[in-house]
């Protein structure tokens, strides 16, 4: 299942927990 940046935001801001994922550029790592 892949997510868009702003899927991935929203889960965090709603504290929805997220098993595993791979951050492939320095966006999505600065969000996880």
């Amino acid at each position: 299942m892949r997510l868009t940046i702003n899927e991935l935001q929203e889960l965090k801001n709603q504290n929805i927990p997220i098993p595993m994922i791979t951050a492939y550029d320095y966006t999505t790592a600065r969000i996880v």
